[in-house]
């Protein structure tokens, strides 16, 4: 198992971030304004997409939507892209391609713009390659370029077109949001979505924050019960010769643990906190003499976590951590020459494979490297090993 575990969690390490792209629940809307449910393939488009693929049943033939065939199309909750014929300035904002001009040079083009926030006023956003735009709808009328642009004024010189600011001023009319607030602005999404969230609750109106739902992260707390087998062999440095040796036993754990899934790269992405308690008891032969390990510690492992998603419920993970731990009550005890070892422990690593269903019931195999408790000791070296398997119920904090 020494060696097992680890290369298991490598394997599927290099499996998962190689792992396919999922087809996920979505919908798409025809030119005839049909609906059609049906699965979409989610790349999590850094660039506005111009294509994407769908199945209309899942392992069913792969059908292409376009900007030719299709206004609308979503996935879940939070992904929605609306298909808009708009104006739209293409200048640079990169140093060295900054135009001389301060006004946007608008070209009519057809795209498929992200829906950040939907309320009295629509807010969309176009990313492609270097450019990013922001577009404002008031229907009936087509969204509106929301305009910022950089210039060179002269010789190494560069100007601001903050346009973008007076559009919303004339828009956003709300006595509960000062004009130096929209003055001061600058033009990012998470700003401008935050504007236009206190816009429609000084309203009162009904919005979707489908920006937000994206971009921030989960909280998951869990109940972490587990059994393990653990050994313990103590080596003398000065001979390099084994002092004690404690054949596997079984060891107690019950722990939480706090997760934060990352809204990076589909969710796969975790960051893991989890306290729990352990307890070890074991007994050994020297020289025909009893000697006790009672090892009794408060564990606190801190790592990282990647999910494969098998389906919409199953998926695999594996994880990494570095543990500290922090000996609650732990003695070598020997029973007769009374020359007691107090335990103390450093940083050792733990590495673990499972299968999580639901974001809500889990099973985990953990294994755990050498560490020394008798860290304490010049000339002892103790090496505690760990195999556990942990079983999980997850609760929500904040999804």
């Amino acid at each position: 198992m020494k060696r097992i575990l680890p290369s298991l969690f490598f394997l599927l390490l290099m499996n998962t971030l190689s792992g396919q792209i999922r087809f996920e629940p979505g919908y798409l809307l025809t030119n005839e304004g049909e609906r059609i449910e049906c699965l979409i393939k989610n790349v999590e488009w850094k660039s506005n997409p111009t294509k994407f693929k769908y199945q209309l049943r899942e392992g069913g033939e792969t059908k292409w939507g376009d900007l030719e065939s299709v206004r609308e199309f979503g996935i879940g909750e939070s992904i929605k892209y609306r298909r808009f014929t708009v104006a739209i300035d293409r200048s640079s904002d990169q140093q060295k391609h900054l135009s001389e001009l301060r006004e946007p040079q608008f070209k009519e083009e057809t795209l498929f713009l992200k829906l950040l926030v939907a309320g009295s006023l629509d807010l969309y956003y176009y990313e492609e390659g270097e450019l990013r735009r922001l577009f404002i709808h008031q229907r009936p009328v087509p969204p509106e370029h929301v305009v910022f642009k950089r210039f060179y004024t002269g010789p190494e010189k560069v100007g601001h077109n903050h346009y973008f600011r007076r559009q919303l001023l004339d828009k956003l009319k709300c006595p509960e949001i000062p004009s130096t607030k929209i003055l001061s602005l600058e033009y990012q999404a998470d700003d401008v979505v935050e504007l236009l969230l206190d816009y429609e609750r000084c309203l009162g109106t009904n919005y979707t924050d489908y920006h937000s739902q994206r971009t921030r992260p989960q909280f998951f707390l869990s109940l972490r019960p587990g059994w393990g087998q653990a050994s313990l062999e103590v080596i003398d440095r000065a001979t390099n010769l084994s002092r004690l040796n404690y054949p596997r036993s079984s060891s107690l754990r019950l722990g939480i643990e706090l997760e934060m899934v990352l809204a990076v790269n589909q969710r796969r992405w975790a960051l893991l906190f989890e306290p729990n308690f352990r307890t070890y008891r074991n007994t050994t032969q020297r020289f025909g003499e009893e000697v006790v390990v009672d090892y009794q510690s408060l564990e606190l492992p801190i790592g990282l976590r990647h999910y494969h998603f098998l389906n919409s419920k199953a998926k695999i993970f594996v994880n990494a951590s570095g543990a500290v731990d922090l000996p609650i009550d732990g003695i070598i005890d020997y029973q007769i020459q009374g020359a007691d070892l107090s335990l103390s422990s450093y940083l050792n690593l733990l590495f673990g494979v499972g299968f999580d269903f639901d974001h809500r019931l889990r099973g985990e195999l953990r294994y755990g490297t050498n560490r020394n408790v008798l860290s304490g000791y010049d000339l002892l070296l103790a090496k505690y090993r760990s195999f556990q398997l942990i079983l999980g119920y997850t609760f929500g904090l904040r999804k």
